[in-house]
């Protein structure tokens, strides 16, 4: 990826929405097992050579991909959500987009892992690391207490891009085998984007084919809601729930274009749109419409089998 691309991806920050001063938590969820996404030495594609960074809001430079597992406290837990942080692909809003949510899929019974993908401007390896994360969760069925079929994947706006890219685009993923656990689909069962971004092709060729970032909010492709160029609309692809604001006008095309690629396959598909709520605002928002994101989420979870009730 060349250095203007990674400039507009840095530039994300304002663009995703992150605080650093409303967003650091005091004490974080612990995991119960922390498993790396590839063993020493064997990761595929290039890695950051810069030193990983937390800051208490987001990590930065991340070249050790990993997933956190944290198991529902209430014995409900069926399936598992893998929850991919956003940050424009420049950093992780961990403390947003990342923690705060397997908190909340927790106490709704649900399982939950954090996977912490390369960045900054590391879309394949992204990728890469999210077909791993889903045939490890596969393969630990076992000794996590999980059903292997019944794992699905959650992303915020740049997560929510790489959610898309592993549920259009399971099949393509290529790299030398490892160990039996690639042996396991890499599909998700399920598919959460919660206000994702860069899934509709106006959008996603202006940021990474053009290499520019020009009035895009002052855009209006009503008329064109295509695909974006990196993913597929596939009949096999996992249903999906997916929540947008009218508001947050760069990315309302993105769920948009989404919701109706589905559609047309064939793919059941929830999209929740509200008049307002802007970007990036996890779960922080708590008066307007959208702040019952979780509530319909976990009963979407439920309808998909992903929560046993009994």
């Amino acid at each position: 990826m060349n250095k203007k691309i990674i400039t507009l991806l840095f530039a994300a920050f304002a663009f995703a929405g992150l605080s650093a001063e409303n967003e650091k938590s005091e004490s974080f969820p612990k995991p119960a097992e922390t498993i790396d996404i590839w063993p020493t030495g064997q990761v595929p594609e290039n890695v950051c050579t810069k030193a990983e960074d937390f800051n208490g809001t987001y990590f930065r430079f991340v070249s050790k991909p990993r997933m956190e597992f944290f198991p529902a406290k209430n014995g409900k837990g069926r399936g598992l959500v893998i929850v991919c942080p956003g940050g424009g692909y420049s950093f992780l809003s961990y403390s947003n987009e990342g923690a705060p949510i397997v908190k909340m899929l927790n106490d709704a019974g649900v399982n939950a892992a954090i996977l912490l993908y390369r960045v900054p401007g590391n879309l394949n390896g992204a990728l890469l690391d999210a077909a791993r994360a889903v045939r490890l969760a596969r393969s630990k069925a076992e000794a996590w207490n999980i059903d292997p079929n019944k794992i699905a994947i959650m992303g915020f706006s740049a997560g929510a891009h790489l959610s898309a890219r592993i549920s259009t685009r399971f099949s393509e993923v290529n790299y030398e085998a490892i160990d039996d656990a690639d042996k396991l689909s890499a599909r998700p069962d399920g598919t959460i984007l919660i206000y994702p971004a860069y899934c509709d092709k106006p959008f996603y060729r202006e940021r990474f084919l053009l290499n520019k970032r020009s009035d895009i909010p002052t855009k209006d492709y009503n008329h064109d809601y295509e695909l974006s160029d990196d993913l597929t609309a596939r009949r096999d692809a996992p249903p999906a729930f997916i929540v947008q604001t009218q508001d947050d006008r760069m990315c309302k095309n993105s769920s948009i274009a989404y919701y109706l690629a589905l559609k047309g396959a064939g793919v059941p598909a929830t999209l929740f749109m509200c008049d307002k709520g802007g970007h990036g605002y996890g779960l922080r928002n708590k008066t307007d419409l959208v702040s019952i994101w979780p509530e319909i989420c976990v009963k979407w979870l439920k309808d998909k089998g992903f929560i046993n009730d009994k």
